[in-house]
């Protein structure tokens, strides 16, 4: 069982890889949801309103307030862009994408009774949305003059014998001469450096996403309560290519003149999970909704594998070495989630949504049939905490014509004793939708923003300052719908 220890104060982008731990628990567990453009541009305030097939996702319930078929397809364009203040030192990178947001259909029975008595509509509705965007490229760029990489690869050796090196890892740092042993013990080592001041760079890429497939089953009773289930499946593809070096173009290391370190991971798989919801409309012109949804017990697959390039003076010492590929096959349960919202109707040309959502992160748990994962649910349950989710939307109708604007803040799940603690994303959205009786058009653009502290390696281990990080993320969704 491959397992490198990472500090909780490292999550933006894992950066270091090849191990299941909180970073991966936490990336998969964090929903920022997508879908059609109304349901963004409102900040996904739906728990209340339903009607829109993407807020099934988010509370089943929405089913059964149809009294029509429909059908709705969301292409999304997405742009992230990623700064980074590393030593005083300033680079950017950015991504473009271009995805499926949300694609899906409703079968409505249409109005079962007419004078509003007994059940009202039976609908069923099946579909896709998004639920993270993992497209971005990180640069970092600096020099450091207190400590180097090499001295991580000692620490991560340090206490084990040679043959017992992780081959991913400081093996690599071992074979590439990056650290010696400090005495004869062979189980301690250093930092084969003899002084710093080398430039420090990472680049980091990512791509893929989540997405959550949903069978929904809604019914209304008197026009007044909305109830519905839905059985889901959520699937995971992600790859991410971090490639790290280090260089001495001032010649301030003996010997030394640089190294490059690739890491490459690729996790795939699918998990399902349930969800139940109501949504109650005492008044015309007032609805509350609520949900519970189940954990995702999620089937993973990691595939993964390093490289190490070294070059020195001695060219005796310089190396080009490869860990050859690794996968490793482990589960993952996400944590329960709770929303409520209340949704307010103004003379029928107005609409006022809030949304709140509980999750706590630290219930998410790792679980191998080889491997306990005691360290890295310890992890998880003394470095996350429960958080909140709010989300509110406005729209205003004027005949065929609708304006909407929208906010969602998405708690930090770090502790207070921790580097992001107060790392929220924030959304704000705005668009517009125009509708006939038999189809509509929506168009919406969000912007997202994010500030982190980033480590290039652990700094419980090794003094290095963060790499402060401003991250943004711009979408332009389109939603096309037809009613029959």
């Amino acid at each position: 069982m491959k397992k490198i220890t990472l500090s909780i104060l490292m999550i933006f982008l894992s950066g270091i890889l090849f191990a299941q731990n909180e970073v991966d628990a936490l990336r998969y567990s964090q929903e920022y949801y997508g879908g059609s453009a109304r349901y963004l541009a409102l900040g996904g305030a739906f728990s209340a309103l339903g009607g829109d097939l993407s807020s099934i996702t988010l509370n089943p319930a929405s089913t059964g307030i149809y009294t029509r078929s429909e059908f709705t397809f969301t292409p999304s364009f997405f742009y992230s862009n990623t700064s980074s203040n590393f030593n005083e030192s300033k680079n950017y990178d950015y991504k473009y994408n271009v995805n499926i947001n949300n694609i899906g259909v409703v079968l409505s029975s249409g109005k079962l009774s007419e004078d509003g008595g007994g059940i009202s509509t039976f609908n069923f509705a099946f579909g896709y949305n998004r639920l993270n965007n993992f497209n971005n490229r990180l640069l970092i760029s600096g020099v450091n003059n207190t400590s180097s990489y090499s001295d991580y690869f000692a620490q991560l050796a340090n206490g084990k014998s040679t043959n017992n090196f992780n081959n991913f890892a400081e093996g690599l740092a071992w074979d590439g001469y990056l650290i010696d042993p400090i005495d004869s013990s062979g189980t301690s080592y250093k930092t084969s450096f003899d002084s710093y001041g080398e430039t420090q760079r990472r680049s980091v890429s990512s791509k893929g996403g989540s997405g959550n497939y949903y069978a929904a089953m809604g019914l209304s009773y008197k026009k007044k309560l909305y109830i519905g289930a839905s059985l889901n499946v959520d699937v995971v593809n992600y790859t991410e290519s971090s490639i790290y070096d280090e260089s001495d173009p001032d010649d301030k290391i003996s010997d030394f003149n640089s190294f490059t370190y690739t890491q490459y991971l690729k996790t795939e798989g699918s998990g399902f999970n349930m969800k139940l919801g109501i949504i109650a409309r005492p008044i015309n012109w007032f609805r509350f909704g609520a949900s519970i949804h189940s954990p995702t017990f999620y089937k993973l697959k990691d595939t993964y594998s390093s490289k190490l390039t070294t070059s020195f003076n001695d060219k005796t010492k310089s190396k080009n070495l490869s860990s050859g590929e690794g996968i490793y096959d482990y589960q993952l349960n996400t944590p329960f989630r709770a929303n409520a919202g209340l949704a307010f109707i103004i003379k029928k040309s107005a609409i006022i949504s809030i949304d709140y959502e509980y999750l706590d992160y630290s219930t998410a748990r790792l679980r191998a049939n080889d491997y306990p994962f005691y360290e890295e649910n310890n992890t998880i349950e003394t470095s996350y905490i429960a958080t909140g989710n709010i989300k509110a939307g406005l729209e205003y109708r004027f005949g065929p014509i609708s304006l909407r604007g929208g906010y969602a803040m998405y708690g930090s799940p770090y502790r207070s004793n921790l580097s992001n603690a107060g790392a929220s994303l924030t959304s704000y959205s705005g668009g517009f939708g125009v509708r006939t009786n038999d189809m509509f058009f929506d168009l919406t653009y969000i912007y997202s923003q994010k500030s982190e502290n980033y480590y290039l390696y652990n700094p419980e281990k090794i003094s290095i300052n963060p790499a402060k990080i401003n991250y943004t993320a711009n979408r332009i969704v389109a939603t096309l719908g037809l009613i029959f």
